[in-house]
C-alpha cells in the first residue's frame, strides 16, 4: 500500500448518520490528506458532493491489513480512508515477468537505427 503523504487523494467514508452520505447512496466522497498523524490515522478535507468542503480530523487510515472484525466495524461506524481501487490494485498484483534488459535494449537501439537509416536513405543490414 502506499505511505499517507500530505497531498495524496483518498476515499472517506463517513458515519451512516451523515445525512448527504446517505443522500448520495453510501458512495465514499473524495478527499485530500492534509496531515498524516501515522500510518494508520490522518487530516482530511473532505471534498462533499453537494459541493461542501468539510474538514475531518484524526480519521482511520485503512491500509489492506485490517481484520475482518476490524473492518465490520470500521464499515458500521463509519468514519475511515482507504485509497482508491486503482492504487491498491495495481499495487497487489504480482507480476511473474522476467525481462532481459540487455536483449531489449539492442532491440531498441536496433529499431532506432534502421529509423534513422531509413530517414537518410541508406539500407540498414541488422546483424
Amino acid at each position: 500500500m502506499p505511505t499517507p503523504t500530505r497531498g495524496r487523494f483518498v476515499e472517506f467514508t463517513p458515519s451512516d448518520k451523515n445525512p448527504v452520505f446517505l443522500a448520495y447512496g453510501k458512495v465514499p466522497f473524495v478527499a485530500q490528506i492534509v496531515h498524516v498523524w501515522n500510518d494508520k490515522m490522518v487530516n482530511l478535507i473532505v471534498f462533499y458532493p453537494n459541493g461542501d468542503i468539510k474538514p475531518e480530523t484524526s480519521v482511520t487510515m485503512l491500509d489492506g491489513n485490517e481484520t475482518e472484525k476490524e473492518l465490520k466495524q470500521l464499515e458500521r461506524y463509519g468514519r475511515f480512508a482507504k485509497w482508491p481501487a486503482h492504487l491498491t490494485t495495481v499495487s497487489e498484483v504480482k507480476v511473474g515477468l522476467s525481462v532481459d534488459t540487455e536483449k531489449l535494449q539492442k532491440a531498441i537501439d536496433k529499431t532506432k537505427l534502421a529509423e534513422l537509416a531509413g530517414l537518410a536513405g541508406v539500407a540498414f543490414k541488422s546483424e
